[in-house]
């Protein structure tokens, strides 16, 4: 073998290798909280770098998840499997476009989280969105979610508990773009959904629910409490939003012989 031709094999060999570690790290996910509070969920591994630049070193990393369809459920855990650094967790991305089926419990207890951007998140074939929001913002000074307002929802049956006690301290709650168009059709339980929900809170929105579909709810009590008249600057059309809600919800129950 000639020197040129061992040059070229070895070129060749190199170039393989580098375009199998490329595609390696091009294909491998992982949860990564960096240094300065960011949550990156379902990061390409090629992307780290470009990260740390920008939020500072890893603190942790977790492994993907999408084995387990992103349901913590199947974990039998009812909570992230971040919430062991749920006090360091200041803002979330979720990174790659994602479609899991079961969304419950994916931000409960971020206490210090003040924005969340769910735009990649594909909700299309979403069910349970149980506790997603729960406590998340509890403790931080604004309280902003964003990429709601294009989620289809029309496969979700659960939202009980999905937003309370969210931004419960802090001075604007937000959810960006509202949630008008959300299809409810086939949501069942709405539970607590509202509860305490930036309930101290000088800036309030949610958007306009007097459109939702309650065709199949059966459950929805206390879905907006702890608000009375004990601030202001929450939108007064959610009582009557809930007092439709709730009638609806009882006589869907009652045709169905629950109660």
């Amino acid at each position: 073998m000639t020197k040129k031709s061992f040059i070229k094999i070895f070129i060749c060999i190199f170039v393989f290798v580098l375009m199998i570690g490329f595609w390696v790290q091009y294909n491998t996910f992982s949860t990564v909280l960096y240094e300065d509070g960011t949550l990156m969920i379902e990061q390409r591994s090629l992307n780290k770098w470009i990260s740390q630049s920008n939020h500072g070193s890893i603190v942790k990393e977790y492994p993907s998840f999408k084995k387990h369809g992103y349901d913590f459920l199947s974990y039998g855990i009812k909570e992230p499997l971040w919430y062991d650094k749920r006090e360091d967790i200041t803002s979330v991305q979720v990174a790659t476009p994602i479609s899991p089926s079961i969304a419950a419990y994916w931000f409960y207890g971020l206490r210090n989280v003040e924005d969340i951007d769910v735009s990649n998140i594909d909700t299309s074939r979403t069910e349970n969105m149980a506790y997603m929001f729960s406590k998340a913002g509890y403790n931080a000074k604004n309280f902003k979610v964003t990429g709601l307002s294009d989620w289809n929802t029309s496969n979700v049956t659960d939202m009980q508990w999905m937003f309370r006690a969210a931004g419960a301290n802090v001075d604007s709650f937000v959810l960006d773009k509202g949630l008008d168009h959300w299809d409810t059709s086939n949501v069942r339980i709405m539970v607590y959904m509202f509860d305490a929900a930036g309930e101290n809170a000088k800036t309030w929105k949610i958007g306009d629910l007097s459109n939702w579909d309650t065709s199949s709810l059966i459950a929805c009590s206390d879905m907006f409490t702890v608000y009375g008249e004990l601030n202001p600057n929450i939108d007064k059309k959610v009582y009557s939003w809930y007092e439709e809600f709730l009638e609806e919800a009882i006589k869907n129950a009652r045709e169905l012989g629950l109660n």
